[in-house]
């Protein structure tokens, strides 16, 4: 008989001080960070992922998972900085999402796409600030009651492609604790 783990028992959560702690960052943290730091209004390397949520959705309980989350992961709690002429990660304590939730349910269903497609582009053009800024940005968009679209953005920094997957399946097994 195999005993299946949920990801607080195989995971333990990782909590900040409440003061920053430095790291060094790896070697690709620090080419980003560095390749970042001459273009910073590019959004080059955000990471851009958009699901629809068909059926009933608790925001709040979504909000509180995403916490958890974030609670979990230093990466995304971590900003950027140099120190002693060396490039570091700065781990904070968990803080207020950059959570929005905008709701487009009284549009009719052509306006309501061309809005959310909107919203989308207009997140994922927007650039990080890795010196201050969260490194996720969440925004649910209502369509109704039993539809909405979840927009996640980060900066390559702290996820790709494989990683960002990981981060959607654990969210899931969150929500449904």
């Amino acid at each position: 008989m195999s005993h299946q783990t949920t990801p607080s028992e195989s995971q333990p959560a990782v909590y900040a001080s409440d003061e920053p702690v430095m790291l060094p960052t790896s070697f690709a943290q620090e080419l980003l960070w560095l390749m970042h730091g001459s273009a910073p209004a590019s959004t080059s390397y955000n990471v851009p992922r958009t699901r629809r949520v068909v059926g009933a959705l608790d925001v709040a309980a979504l909000r509180r998972a995403i916490e958890r989350l974030v609670e979990r992961h230093e990466i995304l709690r971590t900003t950027y900085a140099f120190h002693e002429e060396q490039a570091v990660q700065v781990v904070h304590a968990p803080r207020a999402l950059d959570f929005q939730l905008v709701d487009l349910s009284q549009l009719s269903p052509e306006a309501r796409a061309a809005e959310t497609e909107r919203l989308v582009l207009e997140q994922a053009r927007r650039p990080f600030d890795l010196s201050r800024d969260q490194i996720l940005r969440v925004m649910v968009i209502r369509h109704s009651e039993g539809e909405h679209v979840l927009h996640l953005d980060s900066h390559h920094i702290a996820f790709d492609g494989w990683s960002r997957e990981i981060l959607f399946r654990e969210l899931s097994a969150l929500f449904f604790e």
